[in-house]
């Protein structure tokens, strides 16, 4: 890191040569020059930076723990749900030990989560297949990791921690959203996933950490093979008003956080690129379609199913644009799909409301009930987009 800085800045490293400092104030102004993004986000974190610490390590551990058992999951590993939503054991797996790790640090905060241990009280043998790696997690993660973190002494224990995400949010007080596997069609087949944790405190988004396990930054822009199921992966992470940061995933302490940059307003609107999910049948794809060539937007654009990896395509892999508008009234989305990656969006300068110009309001429960679609784009061209979907509502 430090050989970057100082490729990056090679005026001030020539003035400190001809300055002729000591070697101890060399050293003293390098040392703040590497480490000034990290203690931008210390300082601008410190009211919550037990909880950004453990939250960090907690999707650290999660997102290791999925990405490793993948290739041993067999046939019967993945169960629909009564919704007819599929679920694995390891979307069980990873609420265990994020809501465990969670709850033992604060333990009067509640949780919001999309899953429950229903289905493993029901299922002795898928209950067993849980239990087996969530107490078997440091083979996964490494100890230094593990060891920090709380883990279920017992199956029973494990279930119950599960269970804890039956949490229902509200106004006041804190919570903690939890997707533990957001994607999980297309993490059965090696494509994106995340882990999405986010803090919410009297309604407000505090905390989002989010796990990205198979992201490979070297080929942009993001899509579904942007993988690498060997070494990748990164954790995206923002405090609110604190800004958003990125650091590689790893078995060992992770590297410092990197601070992402504001996004760039591209000065044309057709320049911008735009996120779909067509296998999503609850959205009204030809209505997002008709506004796209209305405005001059190219459609489809590229198709990601996993929500919180659309918010990810904004963040970090150089897409621009979402628009989502429900194909029947009645649908309200759930909480866990936008919690996590809407705050690192928006600390980045990506301008998040719903179809009608709202923002989304996080303190009415496991669903966004007061909100209605969803419109993402950067500051310069929000406004023209909204008045698109608008428009095209209102025909």
């Amino acid at each position: 890191m430090a050989a970057s800085i100082k490729a990056s800045m090679p005026h001030a490293y020539r003035s400190l040569h001809r300055a002729s400092l000591s070697r101890s104030s060399q050293i003293f102004v390098l040392r703040r020059q590497v480490s000034s993004s990290a203690l931008r986000f210390r300082a601008l974190s410190r009211m919550y930076e037990r909880e950004l610490e453990i939250a960090r390590l907690a999707v650290q551990r999660a997102s290791l723990v999925t990405k490793k058992i993948k290739p041993l999951l067999q046939q019967d590993d993945e169960v629909n749900k009564a919704d007819d939503t599929p679920v694995t054991i390891a979307d069980l797996t990873a609420q265990a030990l994020v809501i465990g790790a969670i709850h033992h640090e604060f333990p009067h905060d509640t949780f919001l989560a999309e899953e429950s241990a229903q289905i493993l009280r029901e299922d002795d043998g898928l209950a067993d297949r849980v239990w087996s790696f969530a107490s078997s997690s440091s083979k996964f993660c490494g100890s230094h990791i593990n060891d920090r973190l709380w883990s279920p002494s017992s199956k029973e224990e494990m279930l119950d921690v599960i269970d804890l995400g039956k949490g229902s949010g509200g106004p006041k007080g804190r919570f903690w959203i939890l997707d533990p596997i957001d994607g999980t069609m297309t993490y059965m087949k090696n494509q994106q996933y995340a882990v999405c944790l986010c803090l919410v405190e009297d309604g407000v988004k505090q905390v989002a950490v989010q796990g990205c396990p198979n992201l490979s930054l070297d080929r942009l822009p993001m899509h579904e093979d942007s993988v690498d199921l060997e070494k990748g992966g990164h954790v995206v992470s923002a405090v609110h008003n604190g800004g958003a940061y990125i650091q590689a995933l790893s078995e060992t302490p992770m590297e410092e956080p990197r601070r992402l940059p504001q996004k760039n307003d591209k000065s044309n609107i057709t320049d911008l690129l735009n996120i779909v999910s067509h296998l999503s049948s609850s959205m009204d794809h030809k209505k997002v379609e008709a506004i796209c060539n209305k405005i001059g937007i190219g459609y489809p654009g590229v198709d990601i199913w996993a929500q919180q990896m659309k918010y990810m395509a904004m963040a970090v892999g150089g897409h621009d644009v979402m628009i989502r508008i429900p194909g029947y009234q009645s649908h309200r989305t759930a909480a866990w799909d936008h919690a996590s990656g809407q705050l690192i969006c928006e600390e980045i300068g990506i301008v998040m409301t719903d179809v009608y110009g709202k923002k989304h309001d996080f303190s009415q429960g496991r669903r966004l009930y007061a909100n209605f679609g969803d419109v993402a784009a950067p500051a310069a061209h929000h406004p023209q987009i909204l008045k698109a979907v608008q428009e095209a509502m209102a025909s």
